[in-house]
């Protein structure tokens, strides 16, 4: 465990969160909200990272079934035989 001291010490570091970040000037606080959300790529961000939890709660469960339907439909299986690959 004393090995990894400075593993902890860096993780809890990360973990902060700062409020002492100094905005630019020209910030329109408008844009971060997330009435500017691109829908489309958020959608497509949430079914590549299977956040299909967030993507309901942001945009509702209606539009979560639907992306997920359409992923669904563009899912393609391949199988691949460790033989083909030449595994031992």
């Amino acid at each position: 465990m004393r090995d990894n001291l400075d593993k902890l010490f860096l993780s809890q570091e990360l973990a902060k969160i700062k409020l002492d970040v100094e905005l630019p000037d020209d910030l329109e606080i408008e844009k971060l909200s997330m009435n500017a959300i691109d829908k489309d790529t958020f959608t497509a961000l949430c079914q590549r990272f299977d956040l299909t939890k967030l993507h309901s709660q942001l945009l509702g469960s209606e539009a979560t079934n639907s992306a997920s339907a359409l992923r669904n439909e563009e899912t393609e299986v391949v199988t691949i035989h460790s033989s083909t690959i030449g595994w031992y």
